[in-house]
Order: C-alpha cells, then structure tokens, then sequence
C-alpha cells in the first residue's frame, strides 16, 4: 500500500462513519416525530370525548321548532291539522322518561361489559334512535318518532354519566380543571346547533336536516373509541393488575411520557383508599338520618333546576315565539340559544373561581327577574324583541350556577313528570 493511498482510505472511512452516525441520528429524530405524532393523535381522539355533552345538547334542542313536525304527521290524527298538544307533550315526556331510565341501569351495566364498551353501547342506542327518527320520516309512522325520543333519551341519560367519567379516566391529570368547565359548554354549543339547522330557510320544512349532525357525530364517537382503551382507573379496579395498568397508561400518553409511573401510583392509592370506603344500598343511603339534611337540599335544587322551566322554554321555545306575535319565530328561537351560548363562555371562567352556592343563588335571583320581565313584556304587549331577549336573557343566566348539574336519575325523572303532567 503506497503512502498515498492511506489519506483516501481514511477519509473514506470517515465519510462511511458519519454516514451511519446522520443515519442513526435521522433515525431517531423520524421515530421520536412518529412518537410525538402519535401522541398529539392520542390527545385529539381523547378531545373528541367532548362530542359527547355536545351530542345530548343537540337532542334536548332537536325539535325545539316543532311546528315542521306537528305539522308533518297531522295524518296520524284524523281531524286535526296537526299533532295535539297533549300528544305533543307526552312525546316530549319520552326524552327525559328515557333519560331517567338510562342513568339508573348504566350504574350496573358496566361491571358486566366495562367502561368504555358501556359507552359505546349508549351511542348505539343513540345511533339505533336517529334511525328510527328516519324511519318514521319516510313512513310517516308517529310511534317510530316517539321510540326515538325515548331512545334518545335513554341514550343520553346513560352517556352523561358513563361516558364523562370514561373521559376523565383517559384525559391527563393536569387538563381536569381545564375541561370539566367545557362539558356545559359543549352541551349549549350542542343546543345552538340544532337550533341553527332548524331555520326555515336551511330546511325548507324537511326537518330531518337538523337530525344528521347528530348522527354523523355519534358515528364519528364509535370509530373513534375504536382507537381507545379501556379506562387504567376501570381496569387496575377489576383486575388490581399494575403491569396492564401501566401498559395502558403508555398507550394513552406514549411510552416516552415520564409521568406514567406517578399516574400509576395515583390509579394505585385511590383503590387503596376506597376499599375502606364501605358500599350501602341506596334504601340505606336514604333512611341515613345524618345525611337527611344534605338529601333534601341537594334534592330541592334539583327540583327547582327542573321546575325553573328552563327545559321547557327550550322544548316549546318555538311557542313561546308564536305567542308573543315574533314574526320569524326560527330566529327569535336561535337568538335565545345564541344568549344561552354566550352565558356559558362567559360564566363558565366563574364557575371554577367563586362559590358554587354563591352562583347558584345569583343564577336563580337572575332568573326570576328574566322571566317576570318576559311576562310582564307579553302582558303589555311590549315590542317582541325584548320579550324574546328576556326569555334569552333566562337561559343566559341560567349558566351563571344552575345549569351546572349532575345528570342523575332524580334529575331527568322531575322533568318527565314536569313534561307529563304539563304538555
């Protein structure tokens, strides 16, 4: 080998060095982007969750201008031109009626089929009613409408309850805070959609426009939990196994997350707390003379959150605008959704910050002043517009404490009866 020879082979070795070097190094860079990327995904698919309040918010407002549908099945009743009010009411009475039902038996369901599999279970009964709803479009058949409703309903009162605490099971400890004020949000922003495809000159009278939103997104919510596990908190709960604890954990945040081994500890000392907790029977829980006080407290703000009427504005606010003489009643009934709606993104940085009693308290005083405003408004025969702007105004300040509500059985049963008894 001549010296000269020796300078070429050595830059030559170290050319082929630095190339492998670039390649591991690209290497790494391209499997930490995929990684990152994965994660990113994983966080947006968690997020889409939020489509679950916005899913109910759509089917408490689906037919708040019902004048397309009473109209549309007026053959089912021979002599009227429309369906009658009794019937009208009763088959609103099926939403909560459903409600009721749905949030009572997903306290059980669960320990059979899981967390997450429960709430895919309620969006299929969710998606099984929209397709009623069609049905009874095509056909013209009242009963498959009134199925749906009450499928809708029984959907609802399961997902607000297994499908919200599925959602916090699987979103990060550090973005709680941040989203349990959006679950409202999201619910009036639900409301305003619906509202909004209910216009006379989007749906020219075909009110089954308003309907496929909400069954596009109850499509997207299955396909998504497709791509999620199980909750960790569900599953260290049934299985006490901290390896298929931690497993998913990773899968949910990525295996470079370094706080897998805290939210592990965390899963871990919660179980280890409650089962010193001791469970009684909900007989028990009632005939409990220490919590008697705290029963019937929480037990009249429910009933008065109900009682309020604000569902009620909601489910006849298109004869709410009949009656005070508003001449495009679609609109007038988007514009107290649009309040209810800008309530929520205003109340909501309140809500986490002051006195929840304090807020409820503002809420029902606010309230009382709207309504009898919106009364004495129609009583003189005011301009329509500040009749209408006072029943927005209701919804409005319904946000400030209100509407912040755990959606149990007790709940959506006192608006059944509240529906049934005043159609």
């Amino acid at each position: 080998m001549s010296i000269e020879e020796i300078p070429l082979k050595l830059v030559c070795t170290e050319s082929n060095s630095t190339r492998k070097e670039v390649s591991f190094v690209s290497e790494d860079l391209s499997h930490s982007t995929t990684q990152n990327s994965g994660n990113k995904l994983k966080g947006f698919m968690i997020l889409v969750l939020l489509l679950i309040p916005l899913n109910v918010g759509m089917k408490i407002a689906l037919f708040s201008r019902d004048k397309h549908v009473r109209i549309y099945f007026k053959d089912t009743f021979a002599g009227e031109s429309s369906i009658p009010d009794i019937i009208w009411g009763l088959t609103n009475s099926m939403f909560p009626l459903g409600g009721g039902i749905g949030a009572l038996i997903i306290s059980f369901i669960p320990n059979y089929i899981g967390r997450k599999n429960s709430v895919v279970l309620c969006i299929i009964i969710g998606i099984v009613g929209q397709t009623m709803l069609y049905i009874s479009y095509i056909n013209q058949i009242y009963i498959f409408f009134v199925v749906a409703r009450f499928l809708d309903g029984l959907s609802s009162g399961g997902i607000l309850n297994v499908g919200l605490c599925y959602f916090f099971d699987v979103l990060p400890n550090s973005c709680t805070s941040l989203c349990q004020p959006l679950i409202q949000l999201c619910m009036n922003f639900g409301l305003a959609v619906s509202t909004l495809l209910s216009i006379d000159k989007i749906i020219h009278g075909n009110w089954i426009i308003t309907s496929t939103p909400l069954l596009a997104s109850q499509l997207i919510l299955v396909v998504n939990l497709l791509f999620l596990p199980e909750s960790p908190q569900f599953t260290y709960q049934k299985t006490n196994d901290a390896a298929k604890t931690r497993k998913i954990i990773e899968k949910l945040r990525g295996i470079n997350y370094k706080g897998v081994e805290s939210e592990l500890e965390i899963i871990m000392s919660e179980k280890e707390i409650n089962a010193g907790v001791e469970s009684i029977s909900i007989l028990a829980f009632l005939k409990d003379p220490n919590l008697s006080a705290s029963i019937f407290v929480m037990s009249i703000i429910q009933l008065f959150q109900q009682f309020s009427g604000i569902n009620a504005i909601i489910l006849y606010a298109n004869d709410f605008m009949i009656k005070s003489n508003f001449v495009q009643e679609d609109l007038g009934v988007f514009l107290m959704i649009v309040l209810c709606l800008i309530g929520s993104f205003i109340f909501t940085p309140f809500l986490t910050r002051f006195n929840s009693k304090v807020m409820i308290l503002i809420g029902y005083l606010g309230m009382s002043l709207f309504f009898f405003a919106a009364f004495t408004s129609w009583r003189i025969n005011a301009s329509t517009l500040i009749t209408v702007f006072c029943l927005g105004g209701f919804l409005f300040i319904f946000q400030a404490g209100p509407g912040e509500s755990y959606y149990n059985p007790f709940l959506w049963m006192s608006n059944f009866y509240l529906l049934f008894y005043s159609p």
